[in-house]
């Protein structure tokens, strides 16, 4: 004989949903303490160096091939004073965009 539930009858027990609040919230805590961890982390070291930190790739000394590019932009001072120091941020922001395409079209990185 099949059991009978009536409309309302719950679905799961009380000592059920306890277990499944208590598994969520565990759940959650643990999620939240490696999104966190990644997160730091990534501002530390900067992007894309978890992954090969934890394969112990920087672990034995590797040579290799780098180029190093300092920046000046040209009157500089005279241009922040015309535009402003919100607009001038914005404009130091739009050049390292078009620095990152090229960047990104080469597989290249910014150190710092």
């Amino acid at each position: 004989m099949a059991p009978s539930f009536s409309k309302y009858s719950p679905v799961l027990s009380e000592a059920n949903w306890i277990n499944l609040f208590l598994t969520i919230v565990i759940y959650s805590f643990f999620m939240i303490l490696i999104i966190t961890f990644i997160i730091q982390v990534n501002k530390k070291y900067g992007p894309g160096v978890l992954l090969p930190l934890l394969l112990g790739k920087y672990r034995e000394p590797k040579e290799e091939e780098r180029i190093f590019m300092f920046m000046d932009l040209k009157s500089s001072t005279s241009i922040a004073e015309e535009l402003g120091h919100i607009k001038y941020s914005g404009f130091i922001r739009d050049s390292f965009m078009d620095i990152n395409r090229m960047l990104n079209l080469y597989n290249a990185e910014v150190y710092q």
